[in-house]
């Protein structure tokens, strides 16, 4: 849309953003656009004035004056700008904006859902709380042993004497050092695994959401993205070293090979790291019925300059999904058949079809229903259901139940 001004001379040409509805206050000649009915985070472009009318004019003259000066009229010949990112980039789910407005724009993020057998992240997350006790049980007996050798030499500063030898010097510095060390080093591991002090931390996350059959996953991108997000470069342009680094690291991150047969504790690496609070946010969401799981399927969120948070999902169109799902249905199908159970594969897809083809589609409590069915199955032949798909990597990328 551009709007034509007239005024005394001439017609004063406005070009302005078709996403905005632009209103003229009668009262102060100035031109504002209406946000009501936009994009809740465009460009906001400056108010247009229009120089005031002559001093002598009365108020009421200069009221319906101004309203006869101001005209709207189409224009051919301004392109409007998109509202709409480039693939493969589209807008959120509108149940993700709680979410969003939690996550820090600088940072890249990938939700996704762990699928995993509960068994297998409780022995997972068994680790890392093994392994901090221990530090914590490490840190404590040091001080232990050396908190009264730090006493006696507190008090031995009052009485200096010239007893000190190069090898007492010594030892006492490399007695400071190695306290140094197990501070500098060791003690931030448990304080951030227990407490957390930047988003989060992992216990007071798996105290919050427990142990579930389904969890959502949130990482978030380390300092590359600094290389990614460079003020006054949007990543959703084609072309540029930010843009191919960002496709770079999403795909590596979201490819089969990266996710398979891993919990989401296990996707913490140099690359991505996890945010625990804005993932005890996002299954709140799903509780209390604010969104579904599958609003947390693989992608990528990161925030443009142009649209505002965008999803980057290249497996939308289907190819991509299409193409794994083919595999992981024949990876399923040869490990059935190696264990001499090809029939329970085939009787599997016949349940699943069957579900999934009743009115109202394969919902989420469907495929409830669908498993409990399929785990009585499969016990019936003689095959633990919960060690099956841990042997198999879980249901990433099974198509009719791909929770990712």
């Amino acid at each position: 849309m551009a709007f034509k001004v007239r005024v005394r001379g001439g017609i004063l040409p406005i070009s302005a953003n078709d996403d905005y509805l632009w209103e003229l206050s009668p009262n102060t000649n100035i031109f504002t656009p209406n946000y009501q009915s936009v994009n809740p985070n465009p460009s906001i472009p400056r108010y247009l004035t229009m120089a005031p009318k002559s001093k002598g004019a009365s108020a009421s003259n200069h009221n319906r004056t101004s309203k006869s000066l101001f005209k709207s009229t189409t224009s051919t010949t301004s392109k409007p700008r998109s509202s709409i990112p480039p693939s493969p980039f589209s807008l959120p789910s509108p149940s993700l904006l709680p979410l969003l407005s939690q996550l820090s724009q600088k940072h890249i993020y990938i939700p996704s859902l762990d699928a995993s057998p509960r068994a297998f992240k409780r022995k997972i997350f068994l680790v890392p709380v093994l392994t901090n006790l221990a530090i914590i049980a490490l840190l404590v007996w040091r001080i232990y042993t050396i908190l009264p050798h730090y006493i006696s030499l507190a008090s031995s500063f009052s009485s200096i004497s010239s007893s000190l030898t190069m090898s007492l010097i010594l030892r006492r510095f490399l007695s400071f050092s190695l306290d140094y060390l197990l501070y500098a080093l060791l003690l931030p591991w448990p304080r951030e695994f227990f407490l957390g002090t930047k988003s989060g931390s992992p216990v007071l996350w798996r105290s919050a959401v427990g142990l579930r059959d389904i969890e959502v996953v949130i990482r978030r991108s380390r300092s590359w993205d600094a290389e990614v997000l460079v003020p006054g470069i949007d990543v959703v342009e084609p072309d540029g070293a930010a843009r191919r680094r960002f496709d770079e690291e999403v795909r590596k991150a979201t490819s089969d090979a990266a996710m398979r047969e891993k919990t989401g504790y296990i996707l913490l690496n140099s690359a991505w790291d996890l945010d625990w609070r804005a993932m005890v946010f996002a299954q709140q969401m799903v509780d209390a019925g604010d969104a579904s799981l599958a609003d947390f399927r693989t992608k990528a969120l990161v925030h443009s300059r142009a649209f505002g948070w965008v999803m980057w999902d290249e497996g939308a169109s289907g190819g991509g999904r299409e193409e794994e799902g083919r595999r992981t249905i024949v990876h399923f199908k040869d490990v059935l058949t190696s264990m001499g159970k090809e029939g329970l594969f085939f009787k599997w897809i016949e349940l699943v079809q069957f579900e999934s083809a009743k009115e109202g589609g394969f919902t989420q409590e469907r495929r409830e229903k669908t498993m409990g069915r399929a785990k009585e199955m499969f016990e019936r032949e003689g095959v633990d259901f919960e060690k099956f798909w841990d042997s198999v990597g879980g249901m990433e990328g099974m198509p009719g139940l791909d929770l990712r």
